[in-house]
């Protein structure tokens, strides 16, 4: 969790998806990806819901 990008060939990737469900309520799905040096990939997911008053 501590590792940060180490020398070598980084990648760094995200995909965030918003979608309104009915007129006051919003999911949130965002995903983010790293694969730093030769290490393994490191896949972080998040979700939400928002409520819009």
């Amino acid at each position: 969790m501590l590792d940060g990008l180490l020398p070598g060939t980084n990648l760094l990737w995200n995909l965030q998806l918003t979608k309104r469900l009915l007129n006051n309520l919003e999911l949130n799905f965002q995903y983010d990806g790293r694969k730093p040096g030769a290490t393994r990939t490191i896949h972080t997911g998040r979700a939400s819901i928002t409520a819009l008053f």
